[in-house]
């Protein structure tokens, strides 16, 4: 059976344009499932080059037909992670008006019934797609799945396990904001709901917002910002806005749909005693200490959740899936109590996930029907040959001059040495927010201005954020590599916070030069790691969002097209003349990470396993324990 999962919509600029809404249908994905195999996944976003679109994926659907061979008439089956039934939309009349200002209701009445209609309506988002693909759809099966049913079957159904719990946490998926159960085989049971409008993952939102950025859009920031805050100082009030209850329950205070940021100011602006941040106001660490609160509030519900989840379930298995688990911090904290013996995290535990999880639930008996289950790879995205990267090389040669070195890995590694940063491009690309190893920005985190020249010159991001660091790790008994990356936009591990600045004149934390990450499972990459080890020159990675040329006459092309995938780019720091470096794609591994000590972000496609350290960065792959080997030459550079 062909199952294809899809999430977007229409009209989802209109959301955002009319009532701010940023969240509606954002993160539009496509995924293929083939006989229970998953064959293709993508995120709408990598090709349109519109970060966390609504769109219908129509570049990504047809990336995926392309990918199979096929036409959209030989699916057998359609399914979208989004329905509503009359009991859902009458809890969500029920209690959404009620927590918010009345002036609010006419606007909040005018966007839910279009929420209802262009999001939650499976029939009109297949007939959507339709009509932007110009074809139709013959599939038998159509279905919309329910939102926290399609995160949990992403969280499961990528993972190796036959039985696990699974908590699931978001915003807001039709009328939950969180949802626990168990997976025994394909069968799944649903144990506890947490119903909105009571929802952690809003008042992660609402805060967001408040501090001067876009809320359903840079809670990762907020998240980087809470390792230089204190979460004392506002703890009280993250208390007063969020309470715990007893039997697995939260409650948050005047939490709604967010259909206007800012309808909250007044309250926040009153329980925090500190005027909401304008964009372009500077971070003081009034606005640290503000995000650390809300970290600690937000691990705090977390961990009640999962309190309350392992009592009632007998798997030592944990799977964990919805847009609050991209918060990786959490998830090393999580992994680090031992609460479960195993924790699983999908490469995309986002609404991007959540179109991957519609299709294996629609395919769940063929899913469960393989035998010898691994965890699903995360490179499921677009690939090119040489002869296409080669072709479009060509066209560009007035722009970019051509090598192809006997040893590219020592190659990169000198450039590395000298200062320079390299794109690099090998194989298929990740599914999911991470930089994994296979579309990635590589650059020798000891040069004290390698951050800040990432930061502001490529990523065009905020100077306080780290990038994260791969090592290699080598199993004694088999010798294979691993990868846990998480990508640049998260934050630095929970127990290494950000220094302090001693000067009174900023009192916004010094940021963290990076975060230790796993090399990831290629046999390219870890030559380049090995290469840069021996130069000595070592790595930090990071998500390129846009591989662009170096000439500035060129235009930015299609971030996952053929014409962006040079193997690596390069540019030197001083500005000098730069080159690009074309070889082999490495063929494709498969990551089955493991990873134990919290300092690891467990952040990709991970299975992680609990096992007691022995070592401080000790990790275990694949049930067999292992060291990270970190290059002596970043050890002496962070001394």
């Amino acid at each position: 059976m062909i199952v294809l999962g899809f999430s977007g919509i229409a009209n989802g600029d209109a959301f955002q344009r009319r009532y701010g809404l940023r969240f509606v249908g954002h993160d539009a994905a496509v995924a293929l499932v083939v006989d229970g195999e998953v064959v293709f996944a993508v995120e709408e976003e990598r090709l349109s080059r519109r970060k966390h679109t609504s769109a219908v994926p129509v570049h990504a659907v047809r990336a995926a037909l392309d990918h199979a061979g096929i036409r959209l008439a030989d699916l057998d089956g359609v399914a979208y992670p989004w329905t509503v039934t009359p009991a859902k939309l009458a809890h969500m009349l029920l209690h959404h008006p009620t927590r918010i200002p009345p002036r609010h209701w006419p606007e909040l009445g005018m966007a839910g019934v279009r929420v209802l209609r262009e999001l939650m309506s499976p029939r009109r988002a297949i007939r959507n797609l339709e009509g932007a693909l110009g074809a139709r759809c013959d599939a038998r099966l159509r279905s919309g799945v329910a939102h926290h049913l399609a995160h949990a079957a992403c969280a499961f159904f990528t993972s190796p396990f036959y039985d696990s719990a699974v908590l699931t946490v978001d915003a807001q998926g039709e009328d939950e904001s969180a949802s626990l159960g168990e997976f025994t085989g394909s069968r799944y049971r649903k144990l506890q709901s947490i119903w909105s409008p009571h929802s952690i993952g809003i008042v992660y939102a609402l805060v967001t917002d408040y501090l001067g950025m876009r809320s359903a859009w840079d809670e990762y920031k907020v998240m980087a910002m809470a390792s230089g805050g204190d979460p004392a100082r506002f703890r009280a009030v993250l208390d007063r806005l969020v309470r715990t209850g007893c039997g697995g329950v939260y409650h948050t205070y005047r939490t709604a749909m967010v259909f206007k940021p800012g309808y909250c100011d007044t309250l926040l602006a009153r329980e925090l005693g500190v005027p909401k941040r304008a964009s372009g106001d500077p971070l003081e660490q009034v606005h640290f200490d503000i995000a650390a609160a809300l970290q600690d509030k937000t691990e705090q519900v977390l961990f009640h959740l999962l309190g309350w989840l392992r009592v009632r379930t007998s798997s030592p298995n944990l799977c964990l899936a919805g847009g609050v688990f991209q918060n990786s911090v959490a998830n090393g904290k999580i992994l680090a109590s031992g609460l479960f013996e195993r924790v699983h995290v999908p490469a995309a535990p986002g609404d991007h996930g959540a179109a991957l999880g519609a299709a294996l639930w629609l395919a769940r008996d063929e899913v469960t029907a393989r035998t010898n289950r691994t965890a699903i790879t995360p490179f499921l995205g677009p690939g090119y040959s040489d002869q296409a990267i080669a072709r479009e090389l060509r066209r560009a040669s007035d722009a970019v001059r051509v090598t192809r070195p006997a040893d590219l890995e020592r190659e990169v590694a000198a450039l590395l040495a000298r200062g320079a940063i390299v794109a690099w491009v090998q194989g298929r690309a990740e599914y999911g927010p991470r930089a994994l190893g296979h579309r990635s920005i590589l650059a020798d985190p000891r040069r004290a201005e390698i951050k800040d020249l990432v930061n502001a010159r490529i990523k065009h991001r905020e100077p306080y954020r780290p990038l994260p660091q791969p090592f290699r790790s080598r199993s004694p008994s088999s010798g294979s590599s691993s990868l846990a990356a998480p990508r640049s936009c998260s934050s630095s591990p929970p127990c290494a916070p950000m220094p302090r600045l001693a000067s009174r004149r900023s009192r916004t934390p010094a940021p963290a030069a990076s975060r230790p990450s796993i090399a990831p499972k290629s046999p390219a990459f870890t030559g380049c790691l090995s290469s840069s080890v021996q130069k000595p020159a070592c790595l930090s990675c990071s998500t390129p969002r846009s591989t662009t040329p170096t000439s500035r006459s060129c235009a930015r092309p299609p971030m996952h097209s053929a014409r962006s995938s040079p193997a690596s780019w390069t540019r030197l720091p001083s500005g000098r003349s730069s080159s690009a470096t074309h070889s082999r794609s490495a063929t494709d591994g498969i990551p089955r990470p493991g990873c134990k000590n919290d300092r690891l972000m467990p952040t990709g496609n991970l299975t992680l396993h609990k096992r007691a350290p022995r070592h401080r960065h000790q990790v275990d792959l694949d049930g067999s324990s292992s060291h990270v080997e970190m290059a002596a030459s970043c050890a002496d550079a962070r001394r």
